[in-house]
């Protein structure tokens, strides 16, 4: 890893966590990390495989109470910092959103990362409109909604302003 980059417990994200579990009953009991970073990040939860959670203890993250995590929520502390509270509730709550429980082979259920239920490219709603079901659910619940503008920073670092 470069020297430059860095990665630090955040108890500022594990906060807005708590405030936020209840909407995601079925992690009530996993073993989060909170981290920020200031290497590039994808929008989705890492699962940590065994070598990593001993990793994640033995770096200096501070051990849960079962001395191990089952997945991280690693955000980048540039788009952090300058989101406002608002925005980083809604971060936060679409990494929990990825975290989903599926039953293994073995019987024993195990820790997924969930696709997101819309996707599409920009241009083509601009084009075509709400054209599937998933967009159509999409647009009757934001026409429900008061949403927040997020910082035209952020849009503009997601490339969600180009057309």
């Amino acid at each position: 890893m470069p020297k430059d980059i860095h990665i630090d417990p955040s108890e500022e994200v594990e906060a807005v966590v708590l405030e936020l579990i209840n909407y995601h009953p079925h992690l009530a009991a996993a073993r989060l990390l909170c981290v920020e970073t200031s290497a590039k990040q994808k929008c989705q939860p890492k699962i940590l495989s065994p070598w990593e959670r001993f990793l994640a203890n033995g770096c200096g993250f501070p051990p849960d109470s079962e001395g191990e995590y089952d997945a991280a929520l690693v955000v980048n502390d540039n788009v952090w910092q300058r989101a406002d509270d608002g925005c980083k509730a809604a971060l936060v709550d679409h990494l929990l959103s990825h975290l989903g429980v599926e039953v293994g082979a073995d019987g024993y259920e195990q820790w997924t990362i969930l696709p997101h239920q819309v996707e599409e490219f920009m241009p083509v709603v601009k084009r075509h409109g709400l054209w599937n079901a998933s967009l159509l659910a999409l647009g009757t619940v934001t026409r429900q909604l008061a949403l927040p503008e997020p910082p035209i920073e952020i849009l503009l670092e997601h490339g969600q302003l180009a057309g």
